[in-house]
């Protein structure tokens, strides 16, 4: 099967308090998953795309019910069943100043021992486009050699790459990041990153620092995710900026995934620059109006009928 999308990393298991408060004082969770590049594969196929999400999971109720969910979202999963390392997991927290945090209990799980020979590459060899994030390399040194053996890899038969450095600096600090990072994304063709992150890398996110990372590394298009002031889209030529769309925001965890998804979805249908970032703004804002990383998301038509509303038009 020919595959729109393939993306390998870790997705956990989620579980969402059924409270406002601190973890400490809350009694009931509801269980669901996340990971940043199986949302963008579950993001994608509500959207008609041909998805595959590649990873490890551990041989437990947790791995069986990760890879369960995925599947019932239409996308293909090949994932390695570990003996030996459990799959991770996790908790949100909501509070009532709207600072919501994350725990991650993923330390030695099934993920971070992914090699280049646990890679089903004749899943990836044919695929339209290849998506990593910063995640995967962040797990273990050989998570890190993984994720530059797939960008080589995707690089010698002309897939593109599209790449979110996504760092977690609960995973590794800012030294580590760069080492690792910014040899990828010299090879990429898509660079999709958040204002913090391109501080980061690059010491700024203004226009001129991005123009000129742009030039340098010849992208086909450089996002940059704004949040609430919309986004920016880098191009050879021109740079494309995109308002947001004003909504209630619940829960923003998930949400530059989303606009991963949308804006990738415009890349594989062809749609200018604008157009791209249109729809991950119009896919940003359905993931930050209900908790959970992907049950906000839209179908096609809802995605396409929420940007006409707003008197955006696909142009």
């Amino acid at each position: 099967m020919k595959y729109d999308l393939v993306s390998v990393g870790e997705t956990m298991v989620c579980f969402l308090p059924d409270s406002v408060n601190p973890l400490r004082y809350v009694n009931g969770f509801q269980k669901t998953i996340a990971g940043a590049e199986s949302n963008v594969c579950i993001g994608l196929s509500k959207l008609n795309k041909k998805t595959c999400w590649i990873s490890s999971l551990g041989k437990d109720e947790f791995g069986s019910y990760i890879r369960n969910q995925i599947r019932s979202e239409g996308v293909d999963v090949s994932a390695n069943i570990s003996e030996t390392c459990p799959t991770g997991i996790m908790f949100k927290q909501f509070t009532s100043h709207r600072d919501n945090a994350v725990f991650y209990y993923r330390r030695n799980s099934a993920a971070s021992s992914l090699t280049m020979e646990d890679m089903p590459l004749d899943r990836i060899k044919d695929t339209r486009l290849l998506h990593l994030t910063g995640i995967l390399p962040a797990l273990s040194e050989s998570c890190r050699e993984t994720a530059m053996g797939l960008i080589e890899f995707a690089n010698a038969r002309h897939i593109p790459v599209s790449f979110d450095p996504n760092i977690r600096l609960k995973l590794w600090d800012i030294s580590a990041a760069k080492a690792a990072l910014l040899p990828m994304i010299k090879k990429v063709d898509l660079l999709l990153l958040g204002e913090e992150e391109a501080d980061v890398l690059f010491g700024a996110h203004d226009p001129d620092t991005l123009r000129k990372v742009q030039k340098e590394n010849n992208y086909t298009m450089l996002a940059l995710k704004r949040g609430a002031k919309g986004s920016a889209v880098f191009t050879p030529d021109r740079v494309e900026e995109v308002d947001s769309f004003p909504v209630n925001s619940v829960d923003n965890i998930g949400a530059g995934d989303a606009f991963n998804a949308g804006f990738l979805y415009g890349y594989l249908e062809e749609f200018s620059p604008r157009q791209c970032g249109v729809l991950g703004n119009a896919m940003g804002a359905f993931a930050v109006m209900g908790p959970g990383d992907t049950e906000t998301l839209p179908d096609a038509a809802s995605l396409h009928n929420f940007i006409q509303h707003r008197d955006e038009i696909l142009r």
